[in-house]
């Protein structure tokens, strides 16, 4: 994260100064900068109310002595052509500050209100809202969510760490209105950071600098203690916002694929909270651990699927008879069958030496599988999972919400973000960066229980087909507990056979990395 989070205790000025020598500019500048304010605040009569401040003198903070005139030319350099920029005030600085904007270039787009729900005492008007100069360099450029309107009512906290403090979903609404995902802000004077959490929140690079170094020493630790992630509660909330948004973009024609994991739980969990009829589709590869079938039996509104080879039902006996053993992972069973098999030159040579740059290669230490008698594959995932989704969303016209997070497979993760499925499937969780602690955190707070299988002795961290023997050699003992609990069944797949041999004689094999 530090790679994208910049942070100078030190003065903005001569930082600003180093930054434009660099050639360094920046796609959004949102900053709350020290000016005067009116002194007083404490009731000097009975029957006078007071406000937040009980008591100060025009400076409520110690750097208090930053000319305007000194940093607006700067930030103008700073910020790129077409970019935003948006400058908190109060009534006593505004006009000058507007005028100092023009000077330097800056176009006014609008005056945007906070409406707080706290005042300050007056004796015309209480005073209960700030202003923010929301300016453009250059050409206009439309914000982000065109019907955000000019006046915004957030909550102003009492308990503050800083003086002048904003809140989070205030300095949200800039930033996701006027940058995109890994664009760069600037705010060159953080005081707390709040700018920076926000950042860190939608995914936003930072440039945050701060003089006072007890200050700087507190956005520091917001910043980089924001336990290096997005706290749950926005997660939640970027994943709602992303399943909705899928569902209009379709029209409402999508439903979630379910595998009755804990992962896919949690995501039909957050989608009926939106759309309570949304329809979950479980895939039954035939392979499945009973205490995940006993807990879709259960589960609602669930419509089950099933693989079929040219119209007949087939297996993951079938599967591997055909295809091959899934043994080691996915990327190494895929690698190794297009190199055996394959009437590619080209393919098989990049399979086993990589293409300019060393992509593609089968690792050496797998090499010795090519020229074994049976095969690996990992197309027994494709034929008894994606093909039975793929024909029920042909017939329905639905499309899926996907429970996948970076934890899982690059492949995977790759295709996702990448690959033709992005357009046609949805990932909330991939995209607003969930992980394992955060599944069972939400868990935990909507006391959901998932499947038994997770729980005990035996518990697993992932379910999935039960005798795939993907990552068989991190876990050698993956296969243990079924053959204790389904023997006969454990005893028909040991004996299943690929090009004559066993399912049980190849993974020998494979534990002992093809020694003889």
């Amino acid at each position: 994260m530090k790679d994208r989070i910049k942070l100078y205790n030190d003065d903005c000025l001569k930082v600003m100064d180093k930054l434009i020598e660099k050639g360094i500019q920046v796609d959004a500048i949102i900053t709350d900068p020290p000016y005067r304010v009116i002194s007083g605040g404490k009731p000097k009569y009975k029957g006078q109310p007071s406000g937040l401040l009980s008591k100060n003198d025009g400076k409520i903070f110690l750097h208090n002595d930053l000319k305007e005139e000194d940093w607006f030319p700067k930030i103008f350099k700073l910020l790129k052509d077409g970019g935003h920029c948006y400058i908190m005030t109060n009534t006593i600085n505004l006009e000058r500050y507007l005028r100092l904007a023009r000077e330097s270039g800056f176009l006014l787009h609008n005056l945007l209100v906070w409406e707080k729900n706290n005042c300050t005492p007056n004796r015309w008007y209480m005073k209960n809202c700030e202003y923010t100069l929301f300016l453009r360099k250059g050409k206009a450029k439309k914000i982000n969510k065109v019907g955000s309107k000019t006046v915004h009512k957030f909550k102003n906290e009492q308990n503050k760490i800083h003086p002048s403090e904003k809140p989070i979903d205030l300095m949200e609404l800039y930033v996701s209105n006027s940058t995109n995902e890994n664009e760069l802000v600037l705010d060159f004077t953080m005081g707390s950071g709040t700018t920076g959490v926000a950042c860190i929140n939608l995914n936003r690079r930072f440039i945050g600098i701060e003089l006072d170094k007890n200050y700087f020493k507190i956005a520091e630790d917001r910043i980089y203690d924001f336990k290096g992630k997005i706290k749950l509660e926005y997660k939640i909330k970027q994943a709602k916002l992303y399943i909705k948004k899928f569902y209009e973009d379709n029209n409402g024609n999508i439903y979630v694929s379910y595998s009755g994991g804990k992962d896919s739980t949690i995501l039909l969990h957050i989608a009926r909270q939106l759309y309570p009829n949304i329809k979950a589709v479980f895939s039954n590869t035939t392979n499945e651990n009973d205490d995940v079938i006993r807990f879709v039996k259960n589960t609602p509104n669930v419509d089950w699927v099933y693989p079929t080879y040219r119209g007949k039902p087939v297996n993951f006996i079938w599967a591997m008879e055909h295809y091959g053993f899934p043994f080691i992972s996915k990327e190494v069973s895929q690698k190794v069958n297009e190199a055996k098999n394959t009437n590619s030159e080209k393919l098989r040579n990049k399979r086993l030496y990589g293409d300019k740059k060393g992509n593609g290669k089968l690792p050496k230490i797998h090499q010795w599988l090519i020229d074994e008698k049976f095969d690996l594959s990992n197309k027994c995932c494709d034929l008894l999972k994606k093909r039975p989704l793929l024909s029920y969303e042909a017939k329905t016209g639905l499309k899926p919400l996907v429970a996948l997070m970076k934890s899982e497979s690059m492949l995977r993760t790759q295709l996702a973000m990448n690959g033709k499925e992005f357009v046609k499937k949805g990932y909330p969780f991939l995209r607003t960066g969930w992980d394992e602690n955060d599944i069972w955190e939400y868990a935990k707070r909507n006391s959901i229980r998932f499947a038994e299988c997770y729980y005990g002795e035996n518990a697993k961290q992932r379910t999935g087909c039960e005798f795939c023997a993907f990552g068989i050699l991190k876990n050698r003992n993956k296969l243990d507990v079924i053959k204790h609990k389904k023997p006969k069944l454990y005893d028909k797949i040991m004996n299943t056979k690929n090009n004559d041999v066993t399912y049980s004689e190849a993974l020998e094999k494979i534990l002992k990395g093809g020694e003889k």
